[in-house]
């Protein structure tokens, strides 16, 4: 109960730090993080480069890591089976955030981008 009350109260933070765990647990998980840090178009790779930008690669992998091991939690108490949510999930979920990114990547290499809002289907395919 005193656990949960001090850090319920507002301004209190844990420190971020992981605990060792048992040895050969974390070994598996960070040898699964690094296999499925290597897969194309997976949900765990794309997760692992959005992360590596910020925490760098070996914060990273700890990442991905409780991320599979969370989803191996998900799994066994659920008895649910593995949807694999594909490598554009975060592009997905802020598609406002995705359209920022496309714009600034070009301009990033220097030209100046313009948006224009696209046409209809019917205005475009009308032959009249």
């Amino acid at each position: 109960m005193v656990f949960m009350l001090y850090f319920s109260l507002p301004g209190t933070q844990l420190s971020g730090h992981t605990g060792k765990g048992h040895a050969y647990v974390r070994g598996a998980l960070t040898q699964a993080a690094w296999a499925a840090t290597r897969t194309k178009h997976t949900y765990l790779a794309a997760q692992f480069r959005r992360l590596t930008t910020r925490l760098g690669q070996r914060r990273a992998l700890v990442a991905v890591g409780h991320g599979i091991l969370v989803m191996a939690w998900h799994w066994l108490s659920k008895h649910a089976s593995y949807q694999e949510l594909g490598s554009d999930d975060f592009d997905r979920c802020n598609p406002h955030a995705y359209r920022l990114k496309l714009i600034q990547q070009p301009e990033a290499l220097g030209p100046k981008v313009a948006v224009e809002p696209t046409t209809s289907v019917s205005e475009a395919s009308s032959f009249s």
